[in-house]
């Protein structure tokens, strides 16, 4: 295919504006006329990349084209009657491609990365879901030995049912009859049954759903550390000092988490950051824009005509 072009013979202001405007400075002298198109110097890259873009959807070589040559050619096809409209969306396609490249080709720095992975977790947090993270969970009971029934330390001139000192010794037998490991649930239940007969300040505590990563702990630290630092199932801790009480603890059933390591969902934790990099650039720039067209809006008379 060959394009006739004429090519100014002098700088002449871009898309017919009086020399010396901020438009004719900004696109630079018009390099050639297409029919009734001017073709700017400021414009050139964008229309040759389309023009190139649409070479390679069509399989066609750009050969040794110039960047002006592939720009004209850009121009003389969107001329074609109903193929005007498009060129308009694809000129700010283009437009927003060459925004974005920057937001595309940056590396993703550890940083950035930590920090998709935090707001992944956030958003677990918050709403309960997420399609690339979901913590470890750990189910564990526990068997109480009190100064108290309800497990509180003695305050004031109150009178235990057992001192600290009962309590440790009575929760050392229960932790002998354990064994260090008690692998049905219902053994340990019936343990904690067994000596709950007769000593009031004996209990049963359950701790469902125990986040592993002590960044997301509810439950008291040493408590945490104590089901967190047995093996797995079935396994018991020794015995766990609190004011008031003494804790035998065993490990349950482990759920296991996906991506709580951020390595493990680089790829997409890069294609969130990319993302982010391109909305804020999309944001920014038409803040800009609407200030630099003083941009004004009456969604009242939109109201009025519904």
């Amino acid at each position: 295919m060959t394009v006739w072009l004429v090519l100014a013979t002098a700088v002449v202001p871009a898309c017919g504006e009086p020399a010396g405007t901020q438009k004719a400075a900004e696109c630079g002298p018009v390099l050639a006329r297409v029919g009734d198109l001017r073709l700017c110097a400021g414009d050139v890259e964008l229309l040759a990349e389309q023009a190139a873009g649409l070479r390679r959807e069509l399989g066609l070589e750009s050969g040794e084209a110039g960047r002006l040559d592939l720009a004209v050619e850009y121009l003389a096809l969107v001329q074609m009657g109903s193929f005007a409209e498009a060129r308009k969306r694809s000129l700010v396609r283009g437009y927003l491609d060459r925004m974005f490249e920057e937001a595309e080709t940056r590396p993703v720095t550890d940083a950035e990365l930590q920090q998709a992975h935090r707001d992944e977790i956030g958003k677990y947090m918050t709403s309960g879901e997420s399609d690339l993270y979901r913590p470890t969970f750990i189910d564990a009971n526990a068997i109480m030995v009190g100064c108290f029934p309800d497990g509180h330390p003695p305050e004031g001139d109150e009178e235990p049912v057992l001192t600290m000192e009962q309590a440790r010794e009575l929760a050392k037998e229960i932790a002998a009859a354990c064994g260090g490991r008690v692998a049905d649930l219902d053994d340990f239940l019936s343990i904690a049954r067994r000596f709950m007969r007769g000593n009031p300040t004996v209990d049963i505590k359950e701790y469902t759903r125990v986040f592993q990563d002590p960044r997301l702990a509810r439950t008291p630290r040493p408590l945490h550390r104590a089901i967190t630092s047995l093996e797995d199932n079935g396994a018991i801790a020794a015995p766990l000092e609190s004011p008031g009480a003494v804790f035998i603890v065993r490990r349950g059933v482990t759920y296991p988490g996906k991506g709580e390591d951020p390595q493990s969902i680089r790829d997409e934790l890069s294609r969130r950051v990319i993302l982010s990099r391109k909305r804020t650039a999309f944001r920014e720039q038409l803040d800009r824009l609407r200030e630099r067209y003083r941009v004004r809006t009456w969604p009242e008379r939109l109201r009025g005509s519904e």
